[in-house]
């Protein structure tokens, strides 16, 4: 199936005629999926989020409402046509057409959105979110929060212990976002080696943004968990594809 996308953008001053990327929408079959800056998947929009853009975040919330609207109700073409109707901050333009769709839409207007879309300089990132970030770069689905039966101690009772990310019903992949720091890295060989006092452990990931870490230090402090996990740099610009082949 093809998909059309399309380029939602600001021009905050009409005059200068400089439009910036705000927004993707991307239309597969009947459905749509908007993505705009500052905006999260409920629909809050986060204000720090839009310093820069010239508008206020009432006037902004009105034109997403407004751009969602056209798209679920069949209208598109009228939000395409906002420049020949009247002067406007805001508009939509055809970004181009994909032939054929691989994998969910979702992730397609992710990928979409990352590329076209400036954000403004973020603040630091959790592991955990930067996790999600590759995962949906990779089009890998998982569960998150999931649980696999451990022993903390081989003469304690069987207890559920507590992962990130599992790939597949049977968790044959299990990962975990963590800072890079000793105390992390210890909880973890400490959870992995409770799921294997039970039985085999399924093959663990241990994803770390490895730019905040002493690089000299690297070494001594991977090393509780390398030969238990394999070890995904977050911070790489190939970690979506580093991950799919560590998966595959």
């Amino acid at each position: 199936m093809h998909a059309d996308w399309y380029l939602v953008q600001i021009t905050a001053d009409l005059r200068r005629h400089e439009p910036r990327n705000i927004g993707v929408v991307l239309n597969v079959g009947e459905q749509w999926i908007l993505r705009f800056r500052g905006v999260d998947r409920s629909g809050k929009i986060n204000g720090r989020l839009l310093r820069g853009i010239g508008v206020s975040k009432s006037t902004y919330q009105s034109w997403i409402e407004y751009f969602a609207r056209k798209a679920h109700t069949g209208r598109w073409s009228e939000a395409l046509s906002i420049p020949e109707k009247r002067p406007s901050n805001f508009s939509a333009i055809h970004g181009g057409t994909i032939m054929e769709v691989a994998g969910e839409p979702r992730f397609l207007a992710d990928r979409l959105f990352s590329e076209m879309v400036t954000l403004p300089e973020k603040p630091i990132q959790a592991p955990l979110d930067l996790a999600r970030h590759v995962l949906a770069e990779a089009q890998i689905e998982v569960h998150e929060r999931i649980l696999l039966p451990g022993r903390w101690d081989l003469d304690t009772p069987e207890v559920p212990i507590p992962f990130d990310f599992g790939l597949g019903e049977d968790h044959r992949v299990t990962l975990e976002a963590l800072s890079p720091n000793p105390l992390a890295i210890s909880h973890l060989r400490t959870r992995i080696d409770a799921v294997e006092r039970v039985g085999k452990a399924p093959r663990i990931i241990a994803m770390l943004p490895l730019n905040r870490a002493d690089r000299d230090l690297l070494d001594d402090l991977l090393r509780p968990v390398e030969q238990h996990a394999g070890i995904l740099d977050l911070d790489a610009s190939n970690a979506a594809n580093e991950l799919q082949a560590m998966v595959s």
